[in-house]
């Protein structure tokens, strides 16, 4: 069955489920995503990014691009996005928009999109908006260590993007990690369900993760309330199964 026939179909149904995924830049949260989205199929889930929502720059801004907070709320056209989430959840498809982020501008061309039974929506603000926060079902965080963040964000930057290591690495210090803080704090105890520790991928990791002031930081949010419920990801059945006896 396309999605087309099934998109009309589905609009006797319930609304679809909304999962919101969020984390620092290069935290893996579009990996868990992309996870998620393969456990559940693509006949029952549809994986939505805001990260094509970019506003277009004005000439004088793209003549000091590298002056330009990305990061920030207001780098993204948040009416448009909070309006194609509302048209996915009332089961309408939508025109979203893509963004050329080597040339830092919106492209000309939309790619169709039709609704699931499942929506994964993953962004670095995915939480921000309150119109969008109050649609999801499902709020997760994605977190790992600073470095480790740091570390991936300039090999995308760089390889995915073309950009150079020196604006790659002003941009995180001066923008992206500020960001983020100001987002967890501005957030505060009530809008994360499940904060996720990524990237444990050997007993080492797991020693590591045990034994370090990160876990010890992660508890204690837990028990202020600032997160509900403690995951991790793991491709090594084994160590998952040390996290379930834990």
């Amino acid at each position: 069955m396309s999605l087309e026939n099934n998109t009309i179909k589905s609009q006797n149904l319930v609304r679809p489920y909304l999962i919101g995924i969020a984390g620092g830049s290069g935290s893996g949260k579009t990996s868990v995503a992309s996870e998620l989205f393969k456990t559940i199929g693509i006949n029952n889930c549809l994986l939505f990014s805001m990260d094509t929502y970019y506003k277009n720059l004005t000439e004088e801004q793209l003549a000091h691009v590298n002056e330009y907070n990305f990061d920030a709320p207001e780098a993204l056209d948040l009416d448009l996005l909070s309006y194609h989430l509302s048209e996915l959840m009332n089961w309408h498809p939508i025109d979203m928009p893509t963004y050329n982020f080597a040339e830092n501008k919106r492209g000309v061309e939309t790619v169709k999109i039709y609704p699931n039974k499942v929506i994964i929506f993953e962004g670095i603000l995915a939480f921000f908006d309150k119109r969008m926060r109050d649609m999801m079902d499902l709020k997760i965080v994605v977190d790992v260590d600073g470095d480790i963040r740091l570390a991936r964000r300039v090999y995308r930057d760089i390889v995915d993007r073309g950009r150079q290591m020196e604006s790659v690495l002003e941009r995180y210090h001066k923008f992206v990690k500020p960001a983020f803080e100001d987002l967890l704090m501005r957030l505060q105890t009530d809008y994360i369900d499940l904060g996720m520790i990524h990237y444990v991928d050997t007993e080492d990791d797991w020693n590591y993760i045990q034994n370090s002031e990160f876990m010890e930081y992660v508890k204690e949010l837990k028990a202020k309330g600032t997160i509900r419920h403690i995951g991790m990801s793991s491709p090594n059945p084994e160590i998952a199964q040390l996290a379930v006896q834990s």
